[in-house]
C-alpha cells in the first residue's frame, strides 16, 4: 500500500471552514509525499471555530470509501488515531477563512507546524493566485 493523504473541507451552517485529513503509510519512496514521517494512520480534524462538528466515523467512511473507489482496496482503520486540532492560528477578519484552511491544511500535511498568522495572509492570497495562474496556463 503507498502512502495516501485525503482532505474534506466543507463550509459549516455558519460559512465557517472545517477541514478531515486522513493520512496512511503504507510503504513507498519518502520523498513522493510529505507525510512521510506516519508510521500508522491518523484521522486530523481542523475546525476553525472549533466546534467539533464533524464526527471522527464519517472522516473515516470517506477515507476508506476513497480508498475502495480508486484502488479496489479494503481497508481497516478502526485502529487509526483520532486527532482533532487545537491553536489554530486566528483568523482576524470576515474574509481570509478559506485561505485559513487552505495554509491549515497546507502546513500541517507537510508536518511543519502552523507557523503562521493574520499578516501572512496577503502573501498567501498572492502566492495561490500565481499558482493556479501557472497551472491553468500550462
Amino acid at each position: 500500500m503507498t502512502r495516501r493523504t485525503t482532505y474534506s473541507g466543507t463550509l459549516d451552517e455558519n460559512n465557517d471552514w472545517n477541514c478531515g485529513l486522513s493520512k496512511a503509510d503504507g510503504g513507498g519512496d519518502a520523498e513522493v509525499e510529505p507525510c512521510s514521517f506516519l508510521r500508522e494512520g491518523r484521522h486530523t480534524y481542523v475546525d476553525m471555530r472549533n466546534h467539533m462538528q464533524l464526527p471522527f466515523w464519517l472522516l473515516a467512511r470517506y477515507y476508506v470509501d476513497e480508498v475502495k473507489d480508486k484502488s479496489g482496496e479494503d481497508i481497516n482503520v478502526s485502529s487509526w488515531e483520532k486527532e482533532f486540532v487545537t491553536n489554530l492560528p486566528d483568523q482576524k477578519n470576515g474574509f481570509d477563512c478559506g485561505m485559513f484552511m487552505i495554509k491549515y491544511t497546507d502546513f500541517y500535511s507537510r508536518d511543519i507546524g502552523l507557523c503562521f498568522n493574520q499578516g501572512n495572509m496577503p502573501y498567501f492570497r498572492q502566492r495561490t493566485a500565481k499558482e493556479i495562474l501557472k497551472l491553468r496556463a500550462e
